[in-house]
C-alpha cells in the first residue's frame, strides 16, 4: 500500500491549500536559475513535483519539499516582467514602436537611449497587467507619448494595437491560471518524513525531528527559522 498519492493542481488552487512552513530553508536559487526554470515551463517542458504534507488539525498542507520552484512561480506572478524576454519574443512590436513614433529617425545614440525607455514602458506595462488587471488599452501609448512627445497622434491606434500583442505574448509566455503543478502528497506518519525528505533530495542534509514536527507556534510564523 502506497503511503503517497499523487495529483495535479492548479497553481492558483494550490497558493489556497499550501502554506510554506517557516522552517524551510533559505531560497538559495540565483536569477539565472529562476529564468531557466521559468523557461522551461514556457516551452512546455516537465519539472519537479512538490512534496506535502498535512500535519494533525492543520487546515492546509505544508510545503516539505519544492520551496525553489513554487517561490520563482510565485515571483513570476508578482515580476513577469522580469522574466518575460522583451527583445527577443517582441523585437517586432519594438521595431514597429520606434518606427510609428519617428523615434527610428533619430540619430544612433538618440535610436538606442528611445529604445531602452521603450522597453522600460513596455516592462511597466506589463507588469500592472499582471498585477492590477484593469490596465487602461492606451497606457503604452500614452507613455510612448510622454517618452518622445514628437509621436503623431495619428499611431495611437496602432500602439494600441501593440499593447494588445504584447500582452497576449506574455499571457501565452507562461499562463500561471492554467499551468498544472505535479504534487506527491505523502500520507504516512510524519515520522517517516525524515527518509522521505532524504529519498527526494540525495546529498542534501536531511530533516531533523524539530523540522518534521516543529511546535504549533513554530508553524504559525512566530519563531526563528532553522536551517534546513
Amino acid at each position: 500500500m502506497s503511503n503517497y498519492r499523487i495529483e495535479t493542481i492548479n497553481f492558483e488552487d494550490l497558493e489556497n491549500q499550501m502554506t510554506i512552513p517557516t522552517y524551510q530553508r533559505p531560497l538559495v536559487w540565483s536569477k539565472s536559475q529562476k529564468a531557466a526554470f521559468i523557461d522551461n515551463i514556457s516551452r512546455g517542458f516537465p519539472f519537479g513535483s512538490l512534496l506535502l504534507y498535512k500535519y494533525d488539525n492543520a487546515e492546509q498542507y505544508s510545503l516539505i519539499d519544492g520551496q525553489q520552484r513554487f517561490s520563482t512561480l510565485r515571483e513570476y506572478q508578482r515580476h513577469p516582467e522580469e522574466y518575460f524576454p522583451i527583445e527577443s519574443n517582441s523585437a517586432k512590436q519594438i521595431d514597429s514602436l520606434m518606427a510609428l513614433s519617428g523615434a527610428a529617425q533619430q540619430s544612433e545614440d538618440a535610436r538606442t537611449k528611445l529604445r531602452n525607455q521603450f522597453i522600460s514602458a513596455i516592462k511597466e506595462m506589463l507588469h500592472l497587467h499582471a498585477t492590477k488587471r484593469n490596465l487602461p488599452g492606451s497606457y503604452l501609448a500614452q507613455q510612448i507619448k510622454e517618452i518622445y512627445p514628437a509621436c503623431s497622434d495619428g499611431h495611437m491606434l496602432e500602439i494600441v494595437d501593440i499593447q494588445v500583442e504584447l500582452i497576449t505574448a506574455l499571457d501565452k509566455y507562461v499562463n500561471l491560471s492554467t499551468l498544472q503543478i505535479p504534487c506527491v502528497f505523502f500520507t504516512g506518519d510524519k515520522s517517516e518524513l525524515p527518509e522521505v525528505f532524504a529519498n527526494v533530495n540525495l546529498g542534501g542534509r536531511k530533516l531533523t525531528k524539530y523540522q518534521v514536527n516543529p511546535p504549533l507556534h513554530v508553524r504559525d510564523g512566530a519563531a526563528p527559522r532553522p536551517t534546513l
